[in-house]
């Protein structure tokens, strides 16, 4: 049976400061964005009221919403990666945390990943419905149809992706550590002496019952009769003439 992978108190320890640091930047990523996304939002705003209605200014004004929109995003990953972090730093002292931060390392991972193919995909579907409409009048009514759609997919998956770009990092980093420090505090466990009493005892010290007699008979043989006394000689008296 296989021993789940255990964290020590020292370990723990170490994971809540990687994590407390992953925290700390997300925090100082949030707020760079949120500024850059108040800016963009109030630089079209401010477009589209002070210069007269031009196709150069709706660009302008286009593009300023969209810097704002998208750092705004970002900074909602930002938010989504720290209300994370706070989860890894309470879960940290829990039994079967290094697998359970595995796995939400993986499953942020496949989100951001699917959701970068599929805006990527998108993008070139879009790109090539828009020129099958200008390129093929007849085919234009559906062409443009699908080239809705395909924006629309392409939005969610860039907006997918740049709410799980930071957490998925920051899974990855403290999984790795995590991963490292298990395994270390795992072999320790393992390599660690036993206190059982499986011990073999020490020489003299057995407990273990002496054969019987009649055991040591049977494996040996009648012991050797043990040689008597010789007797004394008698010395007849010397007779006096």
């Amino acid at each position: 049976m296989t021993q789940a992978p255990i964290l020590s108190s020292e370990s723990q320890r170490l994971v809540a400061e990687e994590a407390d640091k992953e925290q700390s930047r997300a925090y100082a990523k949030g707020k760079k964005r949120l500024w850059w996304t108040l800016g963009g939002i109030a630089a079209s705003i401010a477009i589209a009221a002070v210069f007269p209605p031009a196709a150069l200014t709706g660009v302008a004004s286009l593009v300023a919403g969209a810097v704002g929109f998208i750092s705004g995003i970002y900074a909602l990953g930002n938010a989504v990666n720290a209300k994370m972090l706070d989860k890894v730093k309470e879960e940290s002292r829990q039994e079967g945390f290094a697998d359970r931060m595995k796995k939400r390392a993986g499953k942020l991972f496949t989100v951001f990943n699917r959701a970068d193919k599929i805006s990527d995909y998108s993008l070139y579907g879009a790109v090539g419905l828009a020129a099958l409409a200008i390129l093929v009048p007849p085919a234009a009514p559906v062409a443009w149809s699908l080239y809705s759609a395909a924006i629309y997919v392409m939005a969610g998956a860039v907006i997918t992706r740049a709410a799980t770009r930071d957490a998925h990092q920051s899974a990855d980093t403290i999984s790795a550590l995590t991963q490292v420090l298990s395994a270390r505090d795992s072999l320790k466990v393992t390599l660690a002496p036993s206190n059982n009493d499986n011990q073999p005892p020490a020489p003299g010290l057995t407990n273990a019952p002496s054969p019987s007699q009649g055991f040591d008979k049977a494996v040996n043989g009648p012991a050797p009769d043990a040689e008597k006394p010789a007797a004394p000689k008698v010395v007849p008296p010397v007779l006096k003439p």
